[in-house]
């Protein structure tokens, strides 16, 4: 038998407020996307790539939730999605095999599906 002493003075610890009063509220962002084309064909200028490329539609968490990184240039932004700009993120890929002595920031691409 294990005798336990009742403790009768207050423990000298003293409590603190509860951690979820403390910290900030963090949300989920939920991201949405949309296989567009599986095989489309996109062109820069004179040059134009194999019928093997993704086009994806995608929201502004996408690139976060998915893990991937933005090198050069920017994500998309809420204003961006909310106004319907026509803005493409090129991959890498996409930049060394069709852009490759190009800045591909601020061009003008065009897609068709084949």
């Amino acid at each position: 038998m294990v005798l336990r002493k009742r403790l009768t003075q207050k423990s000298p610890i003293k409590r603190q407020r509860p951690l979820s009063n403390s910290l900030p509220i963090l949300f989920a962002k939920v991201s949405i996307s949309t296989n567009a084309a599986s095989s489309a064909e996109v062109k820069y200028e004179n040059k134009k790539t194999d019928p093997l490329a993704r086009v994806v539609g995608v929201d502004e968490h996408y690139i976060n939730n998915s893990g991937l990184t933005v090198e050069e240039g920017r994500g998309f932004s809420d204003f961006d999605i909310q106004n319907n700009l026509n803005l493409c993120v090129i991959g890498s890929d996409f930049k060394k095999t069709l852009l490759k002595d190009v800045n591909p920031i601020g061009k003008n691409y065009f897609g068709k599906r084949v």
